[in-house]
């Protein structure tokens, strides 16, 4: 029986990139996917900075962003085109070195991760499909099929194989979740849409630089940029209906026209789904060796963009923990934090884009009539809702509570480092990062402080004047400045573990991470 150390059930984006990034790290990695070949499609229309940056360590990002626009606007108005709600793009901060939204081809970002991976080793089985496994002290036994829904010709027996750990990526309908049985959270938000995605034709321009859902209760639109030459156009619809005869081409170039006035001659559809959506969360997304990440352990509605960025951080978040757990570095109960992490985060943002997803698709005239007077007499909504930081799970607590900017996103920018210049990821390395300004952050450290920041893959640099990384902008002294430090160690999944006042905090901040990551005694290096 073939053997892998990690096992990995779907090869969408949470698929992949876990896929990827497990990888990279050196561990053998067998992917089982349904589909015979990769979907060539998109689902998803656009990605945060914090998704870029992990699409950086798992792929090529600049082929995956080949085709992408900058989105600086959402705008949620009414049937008379009055906003509701806006939010600015540009006003948030780039701190993961990218844009902080950007709409862009989903097809380019999985082939980008997916030829990366394959470069790494990973052995992608596509066309089968696990339909059981069981588990024992040692490792997990999965039984996958030939999937003959895609197929034609014979049925092929089922075959086994062996992983020391199973993850699944494998979407609302997951066979990994169907064995593990968690309880969940179900936010009681059902609701769906006729996606109708297009290519422009000639001269005809979109503006992709904007989001916009249109809160008209006769029918709620949503209009996404895909990059630069496409659009999507989401007509809401009651998904508890029959609506198969809405999936002529026919009649989606009769609501583009109707509702936006563009024809056939502006554009050519070539995508039309049905796509319903929910908002649940499962509570477990451990059960020994087998894991659940991506749609498998939450869903959410559209409207924030974040269902693909969710799933995502579940990866790179779930890869470094099993690193060192591969590598004999950290006991398995380290494995017991990726719930504990990921699933307060992506509950508070399921939650928010649930509040956004009542207003975008209320059906109710009275609402948005109302609404809209208390906006036209001078009242004032709220913030629209901003991305969780990390409260809980592996970040150091000097007084007991988090110590800001522990739990934040660290910072990446342009460096140049022996003549080579670009991403700090990629110049310096991915993994954890100890960025000091001023100073070599290991010159007065001990030999076991060096020794334990080698096991774990940290990568030390100094970012201030004469260091040995010269940044290329004021990212890095901004950042410390904002937060009142002159350093930050990083975590592998781009989340702060500790900020660094004075270099006298150091050695208990290395020992501190030690402690929660459990290191055991450490191999001979």
């Amino acid at each position: 029986m073939e053997e892998f150390d990690v096992i990995i059930s779907g090869y969408g984006p949470t698929g992949i990139s876990a896929a990827s990034l497990i990888a990279r790290m050196g561990h053998s990695v067998a992917v089982f996917e349904r589909w015979p070949t990769m979907y060539g499609l998109p689902r998803l229309c656009s990605i945060d900075g914090e998704s870029c940056r992990i699409v950086q360590a798992a792929g090529d990002v600049d082929q995956a962003l080949a085709d992408h626009s900058d989105v600086k606007w959402y705008h949620l108005v009414d049937g008379e085109g009055n906003v509701l709600i806006d939010v600015n793009f540009e006003k948030e901060k780039r701190v993961s070195g990218f844009y902080n939204r950007k709409s862009m081809y989903q097809p380019d970002v999985e082939r980008a991760m997916d030829e990366a991976g394959r470069e790494r080793g990973v052995q992608v089985f596509q066309g089968y499909e696990l339909k059981a496994f069981e588990q024992d002290a040692d490792g997990v036994t999965v039984t996958v099929e030939k999937n003959m829904r895609r197929y034609e010709g014979p049925q092929e027996d089922p075959k086994q194989y062996r992983a020391k750990y199973l993850i699944g990526a494998d979407g609302a309908n997951s066979i990994v979740r169907k064995v593990m049985k968690p309880e969940m959270d179900d936010y009681g938000f059902r609701e769906g849409f006729l996606s109708v995605d297009v290519m422009r034709k000639g001269d005809y321009q979109f503006a992709s630089e904007t989001s916009t859902s249109i809160c008209d209760p006769k029918r709620p639109i949503s209009v996404i940029p895909i990059g630069n030459n496409r659009m999507r156009f989401e007509f809401l619809i009651d998904p508890d209906e029959d609506n198969t005869e809405l999936l002529t081409p026919d009649v989606g170039y009769h609501f583009l026209e109707s509702a936006w006035g563009i024809t056939k001659d502006d554009v050519e559809i070539y995508r039309q789904v049905l796509y319903p959506f929910e908002a649940k969360v499962m509570h477990n997304w451990r059960q020994g060796r087998a894991f659940l990440a991506g749609d498998a352990a939450h869903q959410m509605p559209p409207f924030q963009g974040q269902g693909a960025c969710s799933g995502m951080r579940d990866s790179i978040n779930l890869a470094w923990k099993l690193d060192l757990v591969l590598r004999g570095l950290a006991d398995e109960d380290l494995l017991d934090l990726y719930t504990e992490e990921r699933r307060p985060h992506v509950t508070k943002v399921t939650v928010d884009t649930v509040e956004i997803g009542k207003v975008a698709c209320t059906r109710d005239e009275k609402v948005i009539d109302e609404l809209s007077a208390f906006l036209k007499s001078g009242g004032e909504l709220p913030p629209p809702p901003t991305m969780p930081n990390l409260d809980f799970g592996i970040l150091h607590r000097a007084s007991g509570e988090v110590d800001r900017p522990a739990g934040l996103l660290g910072p990446q920018g342009p460096v140049e480092k022996d003549g080579v210049t670009g991403r700090f990821d990629d110049v310096v390395g991915w993994g954890f990062q100890l960025i000091v300004a001023g100073t070599d952050p290991l010159a007065d450290l001990s030999d076991e402080h060096r020794e334990f920041l080698a096991q774990i893959n940290c990568v030390a640099a100094n970012v201030g004047d004469g260091g040995d990384v010269k940044p290329l902008d004021a990212e890095y002294m901004e950042y410390f400045a904002t937060h009142g430090v002159m350093g930050v160690l990083v975590r592998p999944d781009y989340y702060v573990f500790a900020g660094i006042r004075s270099l006298d905090e150091l050695p208990a901040i290395i020992d501190d991470l030690r402690g929660q990551l459990k290191i055991k005694a450490l191999a001979p290096a």
